[in-house]
């Protein structure tokens, strides 16, 4: 798990309870301690046995929680501990030794389950005993084995099967990582599938001018087919494929195709001239099917049905002498989910870049395409709602800057983006929430790599309106090309899990409204609603009280006393010095006091967050007696 910053000061959470208590005369006066001093009390009271467990602890608390039961072992042995119960296809939790938990979560999967138990995604293809290929890891996903008996790619997800065929008659295909290749379907013409965390792409490779020039590439079908499933389309070429109640199952956005640029495709190798790349044969499956940063691109007309999706290349584009071969032709297929990434783009403002792989930009773009750009990121960050957030980082991985000059990008919080999201069309841009100054992958001199934004604001935000999901959007400079730079999409053949877009949250549950079994000894003495203050003999009482959180989560909780004197408003601070879970009671014997004289006291819960409340109820409001 990549380190999250948590060098900030420290303060205590604190919720409330009070009362009131006063000492008999005929009892020797000693000063009372010195305000905020740590009295070292012990949290399980040594008179216990002759009182009563139950007197002290709140028996009826609920058992013990994954998250409590994580807490109290990273407590205890001073090393983060992962919560296997609340790891998802897209998140995983740890209990931090301070208290705190830390979910990573990305935008799009790194773990599947396999006969039960979460598995990392592995997209490497292998051969099944019918011939077929299937990724080792990852979403129901088939590949032809070859012939014209199988579909090209399928799909099984929520049940649903959505399936596409090849026009052509395959030959057996070459496999090289996650993805494979079915040469000369058409003359210097390749067809390429995919497998990705979850779903697949598909890709006709053209490899010259002259092969463009066929007819067949006028217009190229697919045959679909999508049992229980209904297709719906935009505007923008975004397709969607629902079930019999509605929901989505499987998205796509438009569908690209883009030329080899000016280097090879691979992030962070040393620029090379397309001229001297032979061909796809010359290059492996990941580096021609991914988009170079410095590729030209233009949006395919697509008709889809429930039938068939059917592309039309742009023409001009393939004879244009400015592209450089091969040229890649795209349309998509991943299962349709919240969490995703898209981008905007002036000069295409009615195209739906959802979930592409294509490098995602940010500013003026006048290097290639002559555009502004706008990229966006969808989190699950169900986890944190309703908790505190302590911090929050998010981290893109930049492969692209014009130069080695930092130029500010900014981080926004938005709206929720969809597959029909497109300049046009965009979110809502809510808050900027982070500045940062970088320059990325332009050179050796400041070579590509993780750029940190914080994502603090943007996080608690949702966490507080209890929202399911965390959008965050970049921009730079629109008007200045040397602003412009580009990030790694996490369906880049380079994406690496380091190199995915992630959303660190080290975040707390706040403690109940006030601490529970709230009692003073000798005699044991309990809150009550009465205004009248209990006599009590003792002169160094012994203040109990159990903090709670709402889900039971903290391993680090303790009760916070504040004394008062008289009609004195200035307290004395009590408070256990180690800290407990939540349940546990904490307990403070309090200096001597002085005799005749009426004491005020109040519970309050804390913990070893940034949280804090600062609401007390009046300090006459409970009764020791």
């Amino acid at each position: 798990m990549r380190p999250t910053s948590r060098n900030r000061a420290v303060r205590g959470a604190m919720t409330v309870a009070s009362a009131v208590l006063v000492l008999a005369g005929g009892l020797q006066a000693v000063p009372v301690q010195a305000a905020g001093m740590d009295t070292g009390g012990s949290s399980t009271p040594a008179d216990e046995g002759a009182r009563g467990k139950e007197f002290w602890e709140d028996d009826a608390l609920p058992a013990a929680t994954p998250e409590q039961r994580a807490s109290k072992k990273a407590v205890a042995s001073g090393k983060s501990v992962e919560i296997g119960e609340l790891t998802s296809s897209t998140s995983r939790v740890v209990a931090n030794p301070d208290g705190t938990f830390t979910a990573e979560t990305a935008a799009s999967p790194e773990r599947v389950l396999k006969a039960g138990e979460w598995t990392d995604v592995d997209t490497t293809l292998v051969t099944r005993p019918d011939g077929g290929l299937a990724p080792r890891a990852a979403e129901d996903i088939r590949f032809s084995g070859g012939g014209t008996g199988e579909p090209l790619a399928r799909m099984v997800t929520a049940g649903k099967k959505y399936a596409v065929s090849s026009p052509w008659a395959l030959p057996k295909p070459e496999v090289d990582g996650s993805s494979a290749v079915y040469r000369s379907v058409l003359p210097d013409v390749d067809l390429a599938v995919q497998a990705h965390p979850d779903g697949f792409t598909y890709h006709l490779v053209v490899h010259s001018r002259e092969a463009a020039a066929n007819p067949a590439l006028e217009k190229v079908s697919f045959p679909v087919e999508a049992k229980g499933l209904s297709v719906r389309t935009d505007d923008s070429g975004a397709a969607t494929f629902v079930d019999g109640s509605g929901h989505a199952v499987i998205s796509s956005g438009s569908a690209l195709m883009w030329d080899a640029g000016t280097t090879t495709a691979k992030v962070g190798s040393a620029a090379q001239s397309a001229s001297t790349v032979s061909g796809f044969a010359a290059e492996s499956a990941a580096d021609t099917l991914g988009a170079s940063p410095r590729s030209r691109t233009a949006v395919m007309d697509t008709d889809v049905t429930n039938d068939a999706l059917s592309i039309v290349p742009d023409q001009d584009f393939l004879a244009s002498s400015a592209t450089a071969y091969p040229v890649v032709l795209d349309p998509p297929a991943v299962k349709a989910t919240l969490t995703g990434w898209t981008a905007l783009w002036s000069n295409s403002p009615g195209t739906s870049l959802w979930k592409t792989k294509h490098a995602l930009g940010v500013g003026y773009d006048a290097f290639v395409d002559n555009k502004k750009s706008r990229s966006l990121f969808q989190f699950d960050t169900r986890r944190v709602a309703g908790k505190k957030i302590v911090n929050a980082t998010f981290t893109p991985y930049a492969i692209w800057s014009a130069n080695c000059v930092k130029h500010d990008v900014d981080l926004y919080r938005t709206s929720q983006i969809f597959s029909s999201t497109t300049w046009n069309k965009p979110p809502k841009w809510l808050a900027k929430v982070d500045t940062v100054s970088a320059a990325k992958g332009h050179s050796s001199d400041c070579p590509d790599g993780d750029i940190e934004f914080d994502a603090t604001a943007a996080v608690a935000h949702t966490a507080k309106a209890k929202d399911t999901l965390t959008t965050l959007g970049l921009r730079a400079d629109e008007d200045d090309p040397i602003a412009w730079k580009q990030f790694l999409s996490p369906l880049d053949p380079d994406a690496t899990s380091s190199r995915k877009p992630r959303l660190s949250i080290t975040y707390v549950t706040p403690p109940n409204s006030k601490p529970s079994s709230v009692k003073m000894s000798d005699p044991k003495v309990s809150c009550s609603a009465s205004s009248a203050p209990a006599q009590i003999r003792d002169t160094t009482p012994r203040l109990t009280a159990t903090p709670t959180s709402s889900d039971a989560s903290n391993a680090s909780l303790r009760p916070n006393f504040e004394l008062y004197k008289g009609s004195s408003t200035t307290e004395t601070s009590l408070k256990p010095s180690t800290w407990t879970d939540s349940g546990t009671a904490g307990t403070v014997v309090t200096a001597a006091l002085d005799q005749a004289v009426t004491y005020k006291f109040r519970a309050r819960t804390e913990t070893p967050s940034a949280y804090r409340s600062r609401s007390w109820p009046a300090r006459t409001g409970f009764l020791i007696g």
